[in-house]
């Protein structure tokens, strides 16, 4: 089960579906944005109404895994969640909402085993983005994009992550962009 705000990408990822996903933005059905729908192959995971986290709503639909690394609390959670089903928060050091993409798809990947299947969309996006800054040297620096048509505020009521940036509402805009890897003073 996706219980954060991004980790059904990172689910989905290693090629494995989410029996559930939580709905943050209210307009992606079934909670799961246009560029990782291939990877639902056909099913349709169970979206809980996006203020409803409570341990019956997690529980429903049988989970054998709650990922919740982009979730924001599911640390102060953990103990509750996990009584449910093996549970990933995001790892000590990093930020709520900040953990970074690549950390948590691995991080994902070795919580449903699948290690390596979950390494290898890493290292072709990564590759991906070392062509693309090679091709547009003019966007090194920047700090991250809105997708189209988003705004940052276009969630619906009781989310607590922007459609926009995947970050959680008043944060700085794009900061999640930047490198949030702890530092040795962290």
């Amino acid at each position: 089960m996706s219980l954060g705000c991004t980790d059904q990408d990172a689910i989905l990822a290693p090629g494995v579906v989410p029996v559930a996903n939580r709905e943050f933005t209210g307009n992606q059905p079934p909670a799961t944005w246009p560029w990782a729908q291939p990877g639902l192959a056909r099913r349709t995971p169970t979206v809980p109404p996006v203020s409803d986290v409570s341990t019956e709503s997690v529980a429903a639909p049988g989970p054998d895994l709650i990922a919740g690394i982009s979730a924001g609390r599911a640390q102060e959670q953990y103990g509750i969640y996990s009584t449910i089903a093996p549970m990933v928060a995001a790892p000590p050091g990093f930020v709520d909402h900040r953990t970074p993409w690549q950390d948590a798809t691995r991080l994902t990947g070795q919580a449903l085993g699948r290690s390596t299947e979950a390494e290898k969309p890493v290292a072709d996006l990564e590759a991906r983005l070392a062509r693309a800054r090679q091709q547009y040297p003019a966007l090194a620096g920047a700090a991250g994009v809105l997708p189209r048509g988003a705004r940052p505020d276009d969630r619906p009521p009781g989310s607590t992550c922007s459609p926009a940036t995947g970050s959680p509402p008043g944060s700085a805009p794009n900061s999640w962009a930047r490198s949030t890897r702890p530092t040795s003073s962290s």
